[in-house]
């Protein structure tokens, strides 16, 4: 895990959802400080917390682990997920 990639994901999740970090400390019952620790790349989330802000903001664990959404592109009604070669722009 990445702390600065996965802070800055929890911070535009949280501000696409028009949250403050208050009203996000406050869903999980922790410190508006811990929340900001997380979004300048000071720390990270608890793996016991981790469901929770999946939860919140409609995401994967993955995905907040990752820090960052990977956009797949759906063709004829399948997904089709990005090959190695796509995904790391290896020729």
């Amino acid at each position: 895990m990445n702390c600065t990639k996965t802070g800055l994901l929890i911070a535009q999740l949280r501000k696409d959802k028009n949250i403050t970090q208050k009203q996000l400390a406050e869903m999980m019952h922790l410190s508006d400080r811990t929340i900001s620790k997380w979004e300048r790349g000071m720390g990270t989330p608890d793996v016991s917390l981790l469901t929770d802000i999946a939860d919140i903001f409609n995401i994967n664990i993955e995905t907040l682990l990752n820090g960052e959404i990977i956009n797949n592109n759906i063709v004829g009604g399948r997904l089709k997920q990005k090959s190695n070669k796509e995904k790391y722009n290896t020729e």
